[in-house]
């Protein structure tokens, strides 16, 4: 686990680790929130990481699920189970998270479209996990998290996924889940999502908070200059 950055505020990301799904802890004073649970394979990482912070006195005030494909979920129930903590998710995807399933997978490319929308019904069969019952489901836009000690809000940004959210941290820092991608050399554009024209929209909500920072679920982070490079590119 490594320190990405400190917000203005003095709100420090932190990337638990990196591989099939990105995962962060997001700390502030001594409260701090996971984004994600990734895959079964890095739980016992994930939890360490966890207890890490937990030893040094900091709460676990709640996981944020930024949507509900598998890769970002596998290991939220059992995180429910061993910290009790609660689950934030978009009311647009509780449904999901809650029966197990992973919303629908969609190609961007013509390639993939066409094979992900032959067979969706065997990629739904492979994408299911195990089921938890969210705490908090977001129906507002700019979902406030103060309360819980950390300078952040979930800002709800469809496209890749119905009930998809970002966590803006200070009003900064996005962490963006997969509306975007740091994974191909000179774009963000996503391999998978539901809906491209809504996504381009969540692209232009993500320039509005004013974030100067993008970090995706999968690869690395980008500048708001490439962002709206990219964004004005698709208009």
């Amino acid at each position: 686990m490594h320190q990405i950055v400190t917000a203005k505020n003095q709100n420090v990301i932190h990337q638990v680790f990196a591989g099939r799904c990105n995962v962060f802890i997001v700390t502030g004073g001594k409260s701090f929130i996971l984004i994600d649970a990734s895959v079964a394979k890095y739980k016992i990482e994930l939890f360490e990481a966890i207890d890490s912070f937990i030893r040094e006195g900091y709460a676990f005030q709640g996981l944020v699920v930024t949507h509900c494909h598998f890769d970002h979920v596998i290991n939220v129930y059992a995180a429910k189970q061993k910290y009790k903590m609660h689950i934030y998710v978009h009311a647009r995807e509780k449904d999901f998270l809650a029966g197990g399933k992973s919303p629908a997978m969609i190609g961007t490319n013509p390639l993939l479209k066409v094979i992900t929308t032959s067979f969706q019904k065997p990629l739904q069969a492979f994408a299911r996990y195990k089921a938890a019952e969210p705490d908090i489901t977001v129906e507002n836009d700019n979902f406030n998290l103060n309360s819980l000690g950390i300078n952040t809000y979930l800002l709800h940004t469809p496209g890749h996924s119905p009930g998809s959210m970002s966590v803006i941290v200070d009003n900064e820092i996005a962490l963006v889940g997969d509306n975007m991608v740091g994974m191909f050399k000179g774009s963000l554009y996503p391999p998978f999502a539901e809906d491209p024209k809504l996504l381009i929209k969540s692209w232009e909500k993500l320039l509005d908070t004013g974030c100067r920072l993008f970090i995706p679920s999968h690869g690395k982070a980008s500048t708001r200059d490439t962002l709206l490079r990219q964004y004005q590119a698709l208009q």
